[in-house]
């Protein structure tokens, strides 16, 4: 599944930092990619997201590093060129795709930005960090089901099981 994070914000932001936790479902969860989705500006030179610079080029090889356990172990986020900020309103950061570990209980989890989640605001020719996450910030459920292929098989097999068992007895009897 994938998560899409947008942000509202009062002030000029020059980038982000995400963490991503999960508080009950540790180590069912894997980020496998990330997709940049800030804003287009172009400053003369062709147009490119406000914030472009990611922090960690590609984390996602790293499965360890990438399975929410119960966060995963590296930075998310973006950074602008700190002269092109992204200006205060509603805009899209980015979404990342999440991959469920086939051995996950049914069940529904929570994913959610953990507490070194921030925005950075750009005010009066300083940088201030607005930290974004936390379990009372946005949260994420998700709900795990078996797929109907291996509910019927079950179904299937358990019917079997009744029969064999239902023909022995009538066997001995």
């Amino acid at each position: 599944f994938t998560l899409t994070l947008a942000v509202t914000t009062n002030f000029d932001s020059g980038g982000y930092t995400v963490f991503l936790q999960s508080n009950n479902g540790s180590g069912f969860f894997r980020l496998s990619n990330r997709m940049n989705l800030s804003p287009i500006i172009d400053d003369g030179s062709g147009p490119r997201p406000v914030f472009n610079d990611p922090t960690v080029a590609n984390p996602f090889p790293n499965i360890a590093a990438a399975t929410l356990s119960p966060s995963n172990m590296f930075d998310l986020g973006y950074t602008g060129d700190q002269m092109n900020n992204q200006p205060p309103g509603t805009f899209t950061l980015a979404s990342y795709l999440v991959t469920v570990n086939p051995a996950t209980p049914n069940g529904t989890y929570t994913i959610f930005l953990d507490n070194r989640s921030i925005v950075t605001s750009r005010t009066g020719g300083f940088f201030t960090d607005v930290n974004i996450g936390g379990p009372t910030g946005p949260q994420f459920t998700v709900t795990v089901i078996p797929e109907p292929t291996t509910v019927g098989l079950a179904i299937i097999g358990g019917a079997a099981l009744l029969v064999v068992a239902w023909r022995k007895q009538r066997a001995r009897a």
